[in-house]
């Protein structure tokens, strides 16, 4: 599966003063184009249907943030903290969460696409509602995190941590998780069938069919 990356210009103007950008947009609903954020800090933002296109968020931190309704086009975040803050029913397209921290952010109803998240630490996470198409989580940690009815197409997990994960009401037919910790995870019966899982995780998701293994 071929996952398509940002689109991003080769040189993007440089933003000095980050807070102040974000809240001149979310006063004057005004897009983000082309735009190089590097670190800064920016907090307490609440913006709805804004479009980010070709931006670089890089060695950034969220904070007291809600942004909402809005689309992210070509966007990478590289070594970014987003923890805590509300991305909810945005729409995530061709973006890149590189080493992000990304603890008990909200993403709720959000939608992604050709999106991959690698290094990212994941714990708490709400990803409930979300519709994931061409999506690839790399080598990240998603311990105790909400997938709840969520739509999975084309979408793989490598080397990811699971543990206590929520996947009630998300089908994971055809999804390899064999390189993934699964330890405690919360579904349904009916959400595992079709996935694939080694032996050693077969015998502890046993318990989800009333199966005791001695």
């Amino acid at each position: 599966m071929k996952i398509m990356t940002p689109i991003l210009p080769n040189e993007p103007e440089t933003c000095h003063d980050i807070d102040r950008a974000m809240l001149q947009a979310a006063e004057d609903q005004t897009d983000l184009l082309s735009l190089l954020f590097a670190d800064g800090a920016i907090t307490d933002i609440r913006m709805q249907d804004i479009k980010f296109s070709g931006c670089i968020f890089r060695n950034c931190r969220f904070s007291e943030c809600r942004i909402e309704k809005s689309y992210f086009l070509d966007v990478r975040f590289e070594n970014c903290d987003l923890s805590n803050i509300y991305l909810n029913e945005n729409k995530f397209h061709r973006v890149f969460f590189d080493n992000c921290r990304i603890m008990g952010t909200n993403f709720y109803e959000s939608i992604w696409e050709d999106v991959i998240l690698e290094g990212c630490n994941g714990r708490y996470a709400n990803f409930s509602g979300s519709k994931f198409k061409s999506a690839a989580f790399v080598q990240g940690s998603f311990a105790e995190a909400v997938f709840g009815d969520c739509t999975l197409k084309h979408v793989t997990f490598e080397n990811c941590d699971f543990t206590a994960v929520q996947f009630l009401n998300t089908p994971l037919a055809g999804m390899d998780l064999r390189s993934c910790q699964l330890e405690g995870i919360r579904l349904a019966p009916s959400d595992l069938k079709g996935a694939i899982v080694s032996a050693y995780q077969a015998s502890d998701l046993a318990r989800f069919l009333g199966l005791i293994i001695r």
